[in-house]
């Protein structure tokens, strides 16, 4: 909604909350929100500095997971800010984390990420390479989605002929009686 100072507002709250209560992973939540807030903003330096805050904060807690995506949203923040080499530095180590961690959203955007570092390196080949592996990742992840759409259904299904079973089953005792 562009309303940068009313989040702003809600963040300082958030985070004082999360300090007070010495909950470093929800300190580094708010560190990566505010790190999105200035990038929209275009303050692309104080962002790439939340992120960073927010990186090291995931990593003491060992929340790997989110290390990984505060890397990338790292990265994507040095790329906007044409930090070409720190970028790629910062995406492979979010990529390497979210391979570890079976992360494949995160890698998807770690590849997505590469691949827009390479092709403004001046590097079509190594961009290709990251751009195939997220385009992979892209059909693994809508085939894992898909898959678990269909689980979903079936199990509804199920559960309503088991719940009509259950319904026949107590009209057929109310009528032996």
């Amino acid at each position: 909604m562009k309303d940068f100072d009313n989040a702003v507002k809600f963040l300082d709250d958030a985070t004082k909350l999360a300090e007070k209560a010495g909950d470093k992973s929800n300190i580094a939540s708010c560190f990566a929100q505010y790190g999105k807030l200035h990038k929209e903003k275009g303050a692309l330096e104080i962002s790439i500095g939340y992120h960073k805050k927010s990186a090291a904060l995931y990593k003491e807690t060992g929340a790997r997971a989110e290390e990984a995506e505060a890397l990338i949203e790292l990265a994507e923040t040095e790329l906007a800010a044409g930090f070409f080499t720190e970028a790629i530095f910062h995406a492979q180590a979010g990529e390497k984390l979210a391979h570890e961690v079976g992360a494949l959203k995160t890698l998807l955007l770690a590849n997505k990420c590469l691949a827009d570092c390479y092709e403004k390196k001046g590097d079509p080949a190594k961009a290709l390479i990251h751009l195939n592996s997220a385009m992979l990742l892209k059909d693994s992840i809508f085939s894992v989605e898909k898959n678990r759409s269909i689980e979903e259904i079936e199990a509804g299904f199920v559960q309503s002929r088991l719940k009509n079973e259950n319904l026949m089953l107590a009209q057929n005792s109310l009528l032996q009686i």
